[in-house]
């Protein structure tokens, strides 16, 4: 998966955030997928240096 798909994923969290509860969104969504976006990033990254050595 392309890392530019986690950052979107983070910035969609980001976007809910400001949103607020205007939205009709519970607050645990948008810090769940910014925690999604951050971890799937970090991983991803830590396979593609593993995968060069």
């Amino acid at each position: 998966m392309p890392k530019i798909y986690w950052l979107g994923t983070f910035a969609s969290g980001v976007i809910l955030t400001t949103m607020g509860e205007a939205g009709g969104v519970p607050r645990i969504v948008p810090y769940f997928l910014m925690a999604l976006g951050v971890t799937g990033f970090l991983i991803q990254s830590w396979f593609e240096q593993k995968r060069r050595r």
